[in-house]
């Protein structure tokens, strides 16, 4: 007679692996956001945020390679600082600021 150990284990594995996968996924969920206590609307983070991409694309120009996505990322972050901005989970924006969800 045959044994069905090793398809038993597989499945499980497998449902293991499934479980694992989805808390991973779960766990990203928080919503991060920039937020400005001085923002009126979305047309002025809109112009803020064009401000710092194209400081950022100055940037990559003048480097004269490919430059690190860290690298870029910290860039476009400590512009939109300069300008006032706090970036964090959208619980933790203060309740007095403007604040906008940026899909990146």
């Amino acid at each position: 007679m045959r044994s069905h150990g090793s398809g038993t284990s597989a499945k499980g594995f497998l449902i293991g692996t499934i479980i694992f996968c989805s808390l991973i996924g779960l766990g990203g969920c928080t919503r991060y956001v920039w937020y400005h206590h001085d923002q009126k609307g979305p047309l002025n983070f809109q112009n803020d945020k064009f401000k710092c991409e194209d400081d950022v694309a100055q940037y990559q120009a003048a480097a004269g390679k490919p430059v690190d996505k860290t690298a870029v990322r910290d860039r476009m972050n400590d512009c939109m600082k300069t300008l006032g901005y706090g970036w964090g989970p959208a619980g933790d924006a203060p309740d007095d600021s403007f604040v906008y969800e940026d899909n990146r």
